[in-house]
């Protein structure tokens, strides 16, 4: 079972999780898209403040958004249950779907021109990974 620190950790990874999902569905409307707007000018590329809103844009932000929103519920759930050792299994699932989005959107964000956002890539699987490092819940399935 985690304790402490590491429990908080990981329900604050979840909430950062849901929260920039509510930054990018809030992108879908010119009116709410400042956050995100900004991260696009951030990482140094079109779409940023200025740029113009289109309609495709506002969809596709939408639908990222809801889709962390989502993602970083089931994986709240899903964490609490491994925290309290009933489902030892979550750790490795969780991890290992954390690989298969790292890969693609971190070499499609270098290969499109966003390499930028390959750094809070990094940042998101490195903050998931020191808690399950940590306590070494990728080294034995039993707790």
């Amino acid at each position: 079972m985690i304790r402490g620190v590491w429990r908080v950790w990981l329900d604050v990874w979840c909430a950062a999780t849901i929260g920039l999902g509510l930054v990018f569905v809030g992108a879908a409307h010119p009116s709410t898209s400042f956050a995100a707007r900004s991260y696009y000018a951030m990482i140094g590329r079109e779409g940023g403040v200025g740029a113009p809103f289109t309609t495709e844009m506002a969809f596709s932000l939408g639908v990222l958004g809801s889709v962390l929103i989502g993602w970083g519920v089931l994986v709240l759930i899903a964490l609490r249950q491994a925290v309290e050792g009933r489902a030892p299994w979550v750790w490795q699932a969780v991890t290992v779907s954390l690989a298969a989005w790292f890969i693609p959107d971190t070499a499609i964000s270098i290969a499109t021109g966003y390499a930028l956002n390959a750094v809070p890539n990094l940042l998101f699987l490195t903050t998931f990974l020191i808690p399950v490092l940590a306590t070494g819940r990728l080294r034995s399935q039993s707790a």
